[in-house]
């Protein structure tokens, strides 16, 4: 179920980032996205050196060792990778402090807020938090663009239980052969058979492996590596098809599979082997150089135009249909989002609430239904590069023509989410209520009752309970603020206030 942490900054940052009419600290993206998850090529200058973002901490953000209720010191890491992953899209600025959202100008580019790369980059690297006495955590990243390496740290507060980014600064640059540089080329190939050699780097890294692969020919040629990046000239310039890293195996923003936070590898035994059942084979290794979890083998798609997972033994050699379940929260932020721009040039001048209600692999299915008029149902797909685009729009969709698209039938079943999120629907396209115009999350359920948050504006969240009658959800009460005394009333359990 969903996270319960309070949202109300990310949520204002994430709408300041669409940019939405009226918003006088909208934050704006690049009017264009690159291809996968790479930025746009073109070098920065040297000369050009980004100011360094105000780093104002909120509050003291540096545990030494985590306490209950506190996040780690490897989620810092894993926020600053999930931010640049996102770049482009409109839920980059939910991973920012607080004072960084107030003090964005209308308009302002979000490399510029932060002093990062004028022109891009082309991928990136997120290392460990720095042992730095200080009131805020450092993390490294370095910025991959053409023949130059541009290293940052990058500043972290925790605000309400997570680590948001606060500031930026360049610490200095240098070219892929320095010895300061994280990566090196391996070789290059057309594995894809396109015509055009892919590059693959490794990162570097100091683990020895102590294991091996259960393949001769794989472990006589097999390297350690920190991580592995392929990337390929394009039309806009060089664009990066696969990432794996500590925290997964990345294929733009997607991830085809993630690690643990707090249990991730810290290397790989790298291999390729063209020509037979798997082109790239990759050992996850401990610290220690001891095999961390099984092996990962990547092939080239041809028939879906990227690099994909090879299935493994244990799924019988066939891909398993994807499990749907609930989207996390800047997943359903997104796809409500999406929902609602869709049927937003149908219906201009009504309000629009819409819900994610399941994700099922790259697939996703949302409610929708503009004041006054009949409910959508909208069938979407991870859309080039990041996000959702919609593919389908069919209230009385059924199974064999979710198949006919290649759409998983499994989103057609329903949740105990997704009730909830139709009963704060129905309610709110009542007359009485007189419709809404935002996205509905689920913040959490529990014995009986759940939360909802109705994100309508900058600033402009509406918390709803609910609770289960047996027969339906019933709307209890909503607001921003509540007495215990009221809750207590309804008998609304503590986990859910």
């Amino acid at each position: 179920m969903f996270r319960q942490s309070s949202r109300r900054l990310a949520a204002a940052a994430l709408i300041a980032g669409l940019a939405l009419a009226g918003c006088a600290s909208a934050v704006t993206q690049p009017a264009t996205r690159p291809t996968a998850s790479a930025q746009p090529a073109t070098r920065p200058t040297a000369s050009a050196q980004p100011t360094q973002a105000a780093a104002q901490p909120t509050t003291a953000a540096q545990p030494t060792e985590s306490q209950p209720g506190e996040p780690t010191r490897a989620q810092a890491s894993q926020v600053v990778s999930s931010f640049l992953a996102a770049f482009y899209e409109p839920t980059a600025p939910v991973y920012l402090a607080g004072n960084l959202t107030f003090q964005a100008s209308p308009g302002q580019l979000l490399h510029a807020l932060l002093g990062l790369p004028p022109q891009g980059w082309e991928t990136f690297s997120v290392g460990d938090p720095l042992d730095r006495p200080s009131e805020v955590l450092f993390v490294p990243v370095t910025f991959i663009s053409g023949a130059e390496h541009l290293h940052y740290e990058f500043t972290l507060v925790v605000e309400r239980g997570e680590w948001k980014i606060n500031g930026a600064s360049l610490v200095r640059t240098d070219s892929p052969d320095e010895p300061g540089s994280m990566w090196r080329e391996l070789l290059r190939a057309d594995y894809t058979s396109d015509g055009l050699d892919e590059t693959y780097y490794a990162m570097k890294t100091d683990v020895q492996a102590q294991a091996s692969f259960n393949d001769d020919y794989l472990s006589a040629n097999a390297t350690t590596v920190g991580g592995l990046l392929v990337t390929q000239p394009g039309a806009h310039g060089p664009f990066t098809w696969l990432t794996v890293d500590r925290f997964g195996v990345h294929i733009g923003t997607k991830s085809l599979r993630t690690f643990a936070p707090g249990d991730e590898p810290a290397a790989f035994l790298l291999a390729f082997d063209p020509g037979s059942s798997y082109l790239i084979s990759m050992l996850p290794l401990r610290a220690d150089g001891g095999q961390h979890s099984e092996p990962l083998h990547i092939n080239w798609y041809q028939h879906q135009g990227g690099f994909g997972l090879a299935p493994r033994p244990s799924d019988g050699g066939q891909p398993q249909e994807p499990a749907a379940q609930a989207p996390d929260y800047r997943a359903a932020l997104n796809i409500g989002e999406v929902a609602r721009r869709h049927l937003r040039q149908e219906f201009p001048d009504r309000p629009i609430v819409a819900g994610a209600l399941a994700v099922a692999g790259d697939y996703a299915v949302a409610s929708a239904v503009p004041a006054g008029m009949e409910w959508r149902t909208l069938f979407m797909r991870v859309a080039p590069g990041a996000g959702y685009e919609v593919v389908y729009d069919n209230i009385a969709a059924t199974s064999e023509e979710l198949l006919a698209r290649g759409i998983p039938p499994i989103l057609l079943q329903q949740s105990e989410a997704a009730s909830v999120i139709g009963a704060t629907m129905f309610h709110t396209n009542t007359p009485a209520y007189g419709g809404a115009d935002g996205v509905i999350t689920v913040d959490a359920i529990a014995d009986g009752y759940a939360r909802v948050t109705l994100l309508r504006g900058p600033n402009d969240e509406l918390t709803i309970y609910l609770r289960d009658s047996g027969q339906s959800w019933e709307w209890l009460i909503d607001g921003q603020t509540f007495a215990p005394a009221q809750l207590d009333e309804l008998g609304i359990p503590a986990t859910l206030r």
